[in-house]
Order: structure tokens, then sequence, then C-alpha cells
């Protein structure tokens, strides 16, 4: 079977105990059946006691069949002190349950052909993704299907895939490869397209007409100017943002010196350490708040009006200063994430999500990345490859856990009485 291999995955390799975020922490990692029994009866002893103590029988699928319960420090506790596996390192790759052989890597069904990728809540595969000038280059390879990730793959088979899809994605991928426009006029580009294709998703001529149209409208910068009069939509962000903050640092207790990690995740310290940048600009904006507060009687619409003007300056003012310049000069970073996102996710359609329900999660998971790395870039005075990277993963990683993110999402959304799609446009601004 023909698996199209990106370059990202290629290139990757786990970077072992070295890593700054390793998988063997806090996830919940199912042990399959096979796996299961093996572990119980292997011959090395320090691995067998420690399945015996750690495994705990679900038995709800062949694939879920147990999983491994975490020590107090949320971490494997088939790991040793130099934090790696002694399952691989005492009895090899094979031995591992299939959770751990696979992760990160994801295959997907995309009609007749099988598509690989990777988490980005891996930092090894995030750094290759994002950095990488030569990541998204593909390859065509012969597999076996069921030597891939244990025939666990994803996707839409060919009965499966729409017509539509694979048209609209590559009109997608060819917007984001034009030079001549810049970001958000490309992002605005696609999501007009994909509000305007989204009655005509069986009409395949139709679509090709306004895949003409839009390339038309690019040519003769109508598409440019048809941006430029959208208004920013400052209030929209806020709301989005500090709904989406919660949601990914629910229960999770903001965390200011390493030392005081003990017991506590260090993918959850990562990301508080990223968004304490911010975080730390917006308890100062509040503080100036509460001396005004006693001098006068503001009602709550001006406070609210007060923290959203305070917060799009944070954004305009990171990005005239430091975002602008750090991406002209690296390139690559945005339009590889984007790439991959449309790869990886491959419009969600899984879940039910229809092409502008896909764009508008697109662009909110756009908007937090940029809040944080703007807070970041004024604390610290610049943007380093090591903050993004750090940002990026972290928040992947996140995401990945909130299974409620997507859902709160689209609540926030139905809540602001968002009827009219500009307004999406508006917060690319």
């Amino acid at each position: 079977m023909d698996v199209l291999e990106p370059a990202f995955v290629k290139n990757f390799s786990c970077a072992g105990g070295g890593c700054p975020d390793h998988c063997c922490h806090t996830w919940e990692v199912f042990v399959d059946k096979k796996s299961f029994k093996s572990l119980k009866k292997i011959g090395d002893i320090v691995v067998k006691q420690l399945a015996n103590s750690n495994l705990k029988l679900t038995r709800i699928s062949e694939t879920n069949y147990a999983t491994i319960k975490m020590d107090e420090k949320s971490m494997c506790p088939f790991l040793d002190s130099e934090n790696l596996c002694q399952i691989h390192k005492r009895c090899g790759h094979q031995a591992l349950p299939h959770t751990c052989q696979d992760y990160p890597r994801v295959f997907n069904w995309f009609g007749e052909q099988i598509e690989s990728s990777l988490s980005l809540s891996c930092p090894s595969a995030a750094k290759e993704i994002l950095f990488n000038p030569a990541a998204m280059m593909f390859d065509a390879k012969k597999y076996n299907p069921s030597q891939l990730n244990h025939g666990n793959i994803g996707g839409l088979i060919h009965q499966q895939l729409p017509d539509w899809l694979s048209i609209i994605r590559e009109f997608c991928f060819a917007v984001i490869l034009d030079e001549k426009l810049d970001l958000s006029t490309k992002l605005f580009m696609i999501g007009l397209f994909l509000k305007q294709s989204e009655e005509h998703l069986d009409n395949i001529p139709r679509l090709q007409q306004l895949i003409v149209s839009m390339a038309e409208m690019a040519q003769d910068g109508t598409i440019a100017k048809l941006f430029a009069t959208l208004p920013v939509e400052p209030l929209l962000k806020w709301k989005l943002f500090a709904s989406q903050d919660a949601q990914l640092s629910f229960n999770r207790p903001i965390i200011k010196e390493r030392e005081e990690t003990e017991g506590l995740s260090l993918s959850d310290f990562r990301f508080n350490q990223c968004r304490m940048q911010l975080f730390s600009l917006l308890k100062e904006n509040e503080s100036t708040l509460a001396v005004s507060l006693r001098e006068s009687k503001d009602s709550q619409i001006e406070i609210l009006k007060h923290n959203v003007k305070f917060f799009e300056s944070i954004l305009s003012k990171a990005q005239k200063n430091t975002l602008n310049q750090y991406f002209d000069e690296n390139p690559q970073i945005m339009l590889n994430y984007l790439i991959y996102y449309f790869y990886h996710y491959q419009f969600m359609i899984r879940e039910d999500k229809s092409p502008f329900q896909f764009f508008k999660i697109l662009v909110v998971d756009l908007m937090m990345l940029k809040s944080y790395l703007s807070g970041i870039a004024i604390k610290q005075g610049k943007l380093t490859d090591e903050w993004l990277l750090q940002l990026f993963q972290s928040y992947a990683r996140q995401r990945q856990h909130q299974s409620s993110f997507i859902a709160g999402l689209e609540a926030q959304l139905n809540n602001a009485h968002i009827n009219n799609p500009g307004a999406i446009f508006g917060v690319l601004k």
C-alpha cells in the first residue's frame, strides 16, 4: 500500500531520556491484550515485577485491555532514574505495549493511500515539523498496512472519502504556498472559500468555479481589499482567549518557580511557563485598574472595555516590535504549521466538522498561540526558537488532553452570537 511520508516523519528521532517533555507521564496509557500477557510472563524479573505491580486490568477491548498506573508524580513506573524505559532498555522495542511503540506516529487513510504524520505534542516531532524548511517534502513508500501502528489507522478509506475533500485541501495547500500573499490574507482567502463552498460540496463543477474565482480575486487584489475593510474584533478575541485558556489550565496551578513543581506534571509546568509571560502583564493591568476603581465608579462594562483594550494593545505591540521580524526571518515556521494542520487533521471530517467549522477552530488555535507568543515577546524582549518550540508543543499537549476544548470553543462562538461569519475573519487581524 502507498504511504505518503513527509520529511518530518522520515527525519524524526526520539530524544529518549533527554526529552524535555517525555511521553511517559500524565498520559492514560492503554495496554493491548497481547502485550499485557507477554509482560506478565516476560523473562526479565525486574520488568515482570513492575508489570505485576503497575498494570491495571480494564478488559474494555483488545487494544484497551489494561492501563499503566502512573506513580504519585504522574510518571510511568517503568522509567529508571535516567527517565529511560526499562521495558525497552532490558527487553527491546517489541516488548513495549503498542501505544508506547506507536507514539508519536500517526497514520490516516486518505482514500486509496495512507498518510503518515506525527503528533505535535512530542517535542522532537514539533521541532522537525516547525523548523525544518524541507519538513513538508513528501515521498511515497510501500508498506503493509497491518505493520503501521499495529493496524491502528484513522482517516477515511476510498469508499468513505467525499470527492470534495481532496479538492478543497489541495486548494488550501496552494493558497498557503502562494508567496504573493501575506499570512493573514491567505487565511482570509481560505476561510472565504470554505464558507462559500459549504453549500456546494456535492457540486464538484461549482467548487472548481469557486476556485477559479478565488484565484482571480487574489490576482487582481480583491481579496486583499476585502480583508482590509474588515473590522478588528478585539472583544471576540478577548472572550475566546479567556474561555479557551480557562479550559487549557483547568485545575492546573500557576507555577512560578521550578522548585515548586514537585509532584506536578512537567507538561503543566512548561505550558504555564509560557502562559505566565502574558498573565504577568495582565496582572499588572489588574493592579492599575484596581487603583482607578478606588477613585471612580466604573461599571462592569467599562472594566471589560479596559481589559479588552489592554489585551489588544499587548497583541499589537508584540506584533509590531517582535513577532513580525521573527516570522519574517523564519518564514517556514507558520507555513509548515499550516500545511501540517490541514494535512494532519484532514478537516476533522471524522469529528463531523464542516469545512468552515474546521476553519474557525484553526483561527482560534492561531489566536491562542499568538496571544501567548505576544506575552513571551514582551516579557523576554525577544522571541527565541526555544520559547516558540516550548509553546507550540506544550499547547498541543494541553489541547490533546482537553477533550472538551473544541466543544467549549464552539459554545463560546455561539454565545457570542456571531451570526456574521465576518466576525471570525476579524480575529485574524
